[in-house]
């Protein structure tokens, strides 16, 4: 870690005279929720002596953080300061990648109470020394001064971005006095034989430089080369400490030692899996280089299951997820080495974006994209993984889905701010693991049932809630080149190109969105093909009759060969209703489907279903009942019919009907 010990490397007390301010964007606003900073690449060497935060963003009560990385390794912290400035002796050497964020907390600091001053957006031209330097917006998705939060643990923005509000810290740099022994190398790991070039990088304020150069590449005490850049050649497996002594008229002899600094003939543990079989999981070892013993265990007890490069293995209970684990080794030192992955058992898996940067929360937080089922066959969801995001515990996740795209117009409202537009399809529930790194984590969520969607265009929403308070749920901040889509052979997430990348939701089809976020998970389901098992779901909303209320269809099962299957049509004025029933939902006698009912005097309702069979039915308590007796041959697995009910209701407008939700069915074994 670069730290404070300039003392112990021989440098002189730095005079406050020498001291530098470096020149941030002036105060422009004041943001309230996680930490943000600056970060540049160091083109002088030099001293971060005193951080300071201005007083634009302080609040009463408030105390300050700071915290300063250096090539992606945490170099000073400090956290719940009286006052706006600190002192500290951060060591900088030219070519360095620096990361500088604080932030004013208030006494009860927890993850989204930063208190920040913005200046203006990055880039931002600067000199530190006199010498230029280009600052980007820097943050860290927490408050620094919470005390859940972990040094290290919480990431910053792996790349900063160059846009975009930069959060102000004063910084204080000082020339560096004395001899600051450094090195760099091409690689630091590889196979054997492995040739390492090294490039010297000391500093000295002596006017006249490095005088001498001596190297230890392998940690034995014995110099191996006095060149100022040397090569060097590693030709057994192993780990190296490697030493360099530099000498100068001033300041005599120093020396670093960077500890396990090469390691050859490193392991790289990976593996893939697949199913081949129904719950018959292959998994293949691609390590490079090749180890020569493996250990997996397959379940996550830790206890090794299987010894060999590439096992197979049974999982009995279908669609789950198991933690699996494999261990690596070559008997050099520096291994084992180990991978380890989720297992989903499912014939299919589509991911979406899987670089969250960002997060929201509220009493039901989740994502809203666009769905299209390309497979004519439709798919069987039966869970979904989800990236929950600060919170830690129990959730529930709820999958709704409606027709068509989430920025729709429907009744007079967007679809996302709809409620009446959207149908719960399924449910599951998870346990987020919770503290900082919870937007890396991935939830596996195994649906209570199974949620069929036939071919056609839907937008589904993802929501989480938890029973003790707010739900988080992570996202990418979309742009043009991350939000999609993404697709496999039988669906694509969010298929319109004028869609940007789907919604953050922070009330549950409530008014307010932030846009554009991508969703963060996956899909896990099945189609026909995969397993000939039986569907039935939505396919998409009805309208309103004269009591208010949407009809909807509740089967009692699923669409088995050699069954009765019912249909329940409930919220009937009149307790009738003309059951149509078709082979498909993208055309009928009318013409293209959906079609418009509105020039018929049914504004606002929709024919989703070809009118192949329709049945007039009478019930009582305001339902009726479908009856489909289903053969039992095996040819009529996989025949695919839509449903939707012609509500008889006089009331409700000039057409005397309106239409209740739509249902696809899929016969299966």
């Amino acid at each position: 870690m670069r730290t404070l010990l300039t003392a112990a490397l021989g440098v002189a007390t730095i005079a406050s005279s020498a001291l530098c301010q470096v020149t941030i964007p002036p105060h422009a606003s004041v943001y309230n929720g996680y930490t943000r900073g600056y970060n540049f690449t160091a083109a002088t060497n030099f001293i971060i002596t005193q951080l300071e935060l201005p007083m634009d963003a302080y609040q009463a009560g408030d105390t300050a953080s700071f915290a300063v990385q250096i090539n992606g390794v945490p170099a000073f912290f400090s956290a719940g300061t009286p006052g706006p400035t600190i002192g500290c002796s951060v060591i900088v050497n030219n070519g360095d990648i620096v990361d500088v964020v604080g932030n004013w907390s208030p006494a009860a600091a927890s993850t989204f109470t930063a208190h920040n001053s913005y200046g203006s957006s990055a880039p931002f031209a600067t000199t530190i020394l006199g010498v230029p330097h280009t600052l980007y917006r820097q943050g860290v998705q927490n408050d620094i001064g919470n005390p859940a939060w972990v040094q290290g643990a919480q990431y910053l923005y792996t790349t900063p971005t160059t846009s975009g509000s930069i959060g102000r810290v004063l910084m204080y740099a000082a020339p560096q006095t004395g001899t600051f022994v450094n090195f760099s190398s091409d690689v630091t790991t590889g196979a054997t034989p492995l040739t390492v070039n090294f490039t010297d990088q000391t500093y000295t304020s002596d006017p006249g430089g490095i005088l001498a150069w001596a190297w230890d590449f392998d940690g034995d005490s014995v110099i191996d080369s006095t060149l100022q850049n040397p090569s060097f050649v590693y030709q057994t497996c192993g780990t190296y400490d490697v030493t360099l002594t530099t000498v100068d008229a001033g300041f005599g002899a120093n020396t670093v030692t960077k500890t396990a600094y090469i390691t050859t003939d490193v392991i790289t543990p990976s593996f893939t899996y697949s199913l081949i079989a129904p719950g018959v999981v292959q998994f293949t070892d691609t390590s490079t280089p090749t180890p020569s013993s493996w250990a997996w265990d397959f379940d996550g007890d830790s206890i090794i299951d299987d010894t060999t490069q590439n096992p197979a293995h049974f999982y009995p209970a279908a669609c789950t997820a198991a933690n699996v684990t494999m261990t690596v080794d070559n008997s050099c030192s520096g291994g084992p080495w180990t991978a380890t992955g989720t297992v989903v058992i499912t014939p299919n898996t589509l991911n979406a974006d899987n670089g969250a940067n960002n997060g929201t929360g509220g009493a039901a937080a989740g994502n809203i994209f666009d769905v299209q089922v390309t497979n004519p066959d439709g798919v069987k969801i039966c869970a979904v993984t989800v990236r929950p995001y600060s919170f830690t515990g129990p959730f529930t996740m709820d999958l709704y889905a409606s027709d068509g795209s989430y920025l729709d117009v429907v009744g007079g409202v967007t679809r996302h701010e709809n409620p009446a537009a959207w149908r719960l399809i399924g449910s599951g529930s998870g346990v987020s693991a919770g503290g900082a790194t919870t937007a890396s984590q991935l939830t596996f969520v195994p649906l209570n049932s199974t949620a069929y969607l036939p071919q056609g265009n839907f937008c589904l929403a993802v929501m989480l809630t938890q029973p003790s308070g707010s739900a988080y749920i992570a996202y990418t901040t979309g742009t043009a080149s991350n939000w999609g889509p993404f697709a496999d052979a039988n669906m694509v997430i969010s298929p319109n190109p004028t869609v940007a990348g789907g919604l953050g939701k922070y009330n549950l089809f409530g008014t307010g969105a932030n846009s554009p976020r991508v969703w963060n998970g996956a899909f896990h389901y099945s189609t026909w093909s995969d397993d000939g098992a039986a569907g039935i779901g939505f396919a998409g909303t009805g309208c309103a009759n004269s009591l208010g209320n949407v009809s909807a269809l509740t089967p009692s099962g699923e669409p088995l060969v050699g069954t009765n299957l019912s249909i329940t049509v409930d919220n009937l004025p009149l307790s009738n209703a003309i059951m149509v029933t078709g082979y498909g939902n993208t055309t009928s006698l009318f013409g293209p489907l959906p079609l418009d009912l509105s020039s018929f005097g049914a504004t606002g309702c929709f024919l989703r279903v070809s009118t192949d069979a329709p049945l007039f039915l009478t019930g009582s308590n305001n339902q009726v009942v479908w009856n489909f007796n289903i053969p039992n041959n095996p040819a009529f697995s996989g025949q695919q019919f839509f449903n939707q009910a012609i509500v008889i209701d006089f009331a409700a407008n000039s057409a005397g009907a309106v239409m209740s939700d739509a249902s696809g069915m899929l016969i299966g074994n």
